[in-house]
């Protein structure tokens, strides 16, 4: 018990961190040094991943004014420097008052929650092809609008896209996958109830992730303005590198009407609520047991409880919503699956298939309670102490379950809780006793697999 209750408040502490490399002008290659060869890491701008504690030496090759291509000589590694709104060190230049106000390197508090250097590197290149004639595409990361309804979120991007993008795209721009960008999202416990709608929302490294990961330059908000059911939306885009708005605007603004009707908001519930895929497969260790029976040796079948405490393992299939670390409250309905033992002496392999609900009440420490109750199937297997033979025995069943979990990192969560099966009266039975049910206190660990749905497709998701 005491090692769930240190592993719960545990934090682990990232080594690496991602560098914004830009050059002005833009789309030339960066090369890394690496035993004195070259490796190619892409066209500028762009993100790597670094060790915070190492810096690595890039060089840059492009072509020059005769048409030849050339490696840069000089080689470059990372520096930091920290804002209060961070602008590109390329153009924006510390003032003497912040020299004296702070000493170098310097930390300014980005927003009042925390405080960020920026690693990056930045090269000025000369006699160099003409800005025009290279090649710079943009690839742009979307970013849902913020709403209390998920489809007025998702209808206002997706007009956008089917509608208005093709037409007004330049050249070669192109737009992250929506439903591999909101995973990403998710796990900086973002939603469209708290989606960011400025850079400043989410720290310079969350979005370099992104930019690194999606191999984006820019990012486009949605903001909006909505009168009776019409929805006035300004597509703006920020560059990842420069943290600027762009001067003038690529898209234009764009009326949209969304009815909040009854219909609407019963199929918000549906997308918002529903679950068909499972996201978390896990182990359970079943950690202090027992059964209720209904002793039928006793005149009026006194009900008894008898606790077996050896150590069971279970296997599950569910789902489980990233904690969100701040109050926030949400229901869930979707499927589940488990295969686990029952009892000690008489001896039982439960396999359940069930319709779960599920509420998930989010804490600022950075775990959740999921509060489950469950009805389905279950086969179940008993071995000869029970009926003098094994025995088969398909039967309904229910269940309550009440969880802490918490997550480790991106991908693994363990939990503690407890939970009560239910039985049907005469499932299981003998000349001894009526099985009514099981219950258990465990811990669980499993391994959190969100793009199992993006696979699958936004229709349930």
């Amino acid at each position: 018990m005491r090692f769930f209750w240190v592993l719960i408040f545990l934090i682990s502490c990232a080594t690496e961190e991602y560098v914004t490399i830009d050059t002005s002008p833009r789309g030339v290659q960066v090369l890394k040094r690496d035993n004195g060869d070259l490796i190619t890491m892409g066209n500028t701008p762009i993100f790597v991943k670094e060790k915070e504690e190492k810096k690595d030496k890039y060089q840059f090759s492009y072509e020059n004014m005769k048409g030849d291509y050339i490696v840069t000589e000089k080689t470059f590694e990372k520096s930091r420097r920290c804002l209060k709104k961070w602008k590109d060190p390329l153009f924006h230049s510390i003032t003497k008052k912040e020299e004296r106000e702070h000493d170098y390197p310097f930390e300014v508090v980005i927003n009042k929650f925390q405080e960020e250097c920026v690693p990056y590197i930045r090269a000025h290149l000369k006699k160099i092809k003409k800005r025009k004639t290279i090649k710079q595409c943009r690839k742009m990361l979307i970013v849902l609008p913020r709403s209390w309804y998920r489809l007025v979120s998702h209808t206002l991007v997706q007009h956008w896209k089917k509608e208005l993008f093709p037409k007004e795209m330049k050249f070669c721009d192109s737009l992250v996958d929506l439903r591999k960008s909101n995973i990403e999202l998710m796990f900086n416990r973002k939603d469209n109830f708290n989606s960011p709608e400025k850079l400043e929302d989410m720290s310079f490294q969350s979005w370099a992730r992104l930019g690194h990961k999606f191999k984006a330059s820019h990012i486009i908000f949605f903001p909006y303005v909505e009168e009776k059911n019409i929805y006035n939306v300004t597509p703006t885009i920020f560059d990842l590198h420069s943290w600027e708005k762009e001067k003038k605007a690529s898209f234009t603004s764009y009326k949209k009407e969304i009815v909040i009707s009854s219909g609407f908001k019963v199929g918000n519930f549906l997308t918002t609520a529903f679950r068909l895929i499972p996201n978390v497969f896990s182990v359970k260790l079943k950690m202090d047991s027992a059964f209720h029976l209904k002793n039928t040796n006793v005149i009026g079948g006194d009900t008894e409880r008898y606790n077996y405490k050896d150590l069971r393992v279970g296997f599950s299939a569910g789902s489980f919503r990233f904690p969100k670390k701040r109050w926030f409250g949400e229901f869930e309905l979707g499927p589940r699956a488990s295969f686990t033992t029952w009892g000690n002496y008489n001896r039982f392999y439960v396999t359940e298939v069930s319709m779960a609900l599920r509420f998930f009440l989010h804490l600022p420490i950075g775990a959740s309670i999921n509060v489950k109750a469950y009805g389905g199937g279950a086969n179940i297997h008993a071995n000869n102490r029970t009926y003098g033979k094994k025995k088969v025995i398909w039967t309904a069943d229910g269940g309550l379950t009440v969880e802490l979990y918490a997550f480790a990192g991106r991908r693994w969560m363990y939990s503690m809780g407890a939970t009560r099966i239910w039985i049907p009266k005469n499932a299981i039975s003998n000349d001894l006793f009526t099985l009514k049910g099981e219950s258990h206190v465990f811990v669980r660990f499993g391994y959190f697999f969100p793009e199992l749905r993006a696979l699958a497709g936004e229709f349930f998701y």
